[in-house]
């Protein structure tokens, strides 16, 4: 199954990002999302593309959304297990 991630926008040069999901930095492409987004903001990622922007007033929701899922689903996004599988999703898109 493929999920995208909640992330936070740290800074922002051309059309490429780096954000931040559960404290994990990395960068994610803005070649796609066609809404305007600055640092700060919170995208979903998917496979290092931003494919939507969270409106401001669903951020805590969302978030409080994916940390409830991804245990139930017998996912930590805090554990380094997580973080290496998503990685690996990444280094073979």
């Amino acid at each position: 199954m493929c999920l995208g991630s909640p992330c936070r926008i740290i800074s922002i040069s051309g059309n490429t990002a780096v954000v931040e999901s559960w404290g994990r930095r990395h960068e994610a492409s803005l070649a796609e999302l066609h809404e305007h987004v600055r640092p700060g903001d919170f995208i979903i990622e998917h496979l290092g593309v931003a494919v939507r922007r969270i409106p401001a007033e669903a951020v805590d929701e969302t978030m409080a959304m994916y940390e409830t899922i991804l245990p139930e689903a017998g996912c930590e996004p805090f554990e380094e297990e997580f973080i290496r599988e998503e990685i690996m999703v990444l280094a073979l898109a």
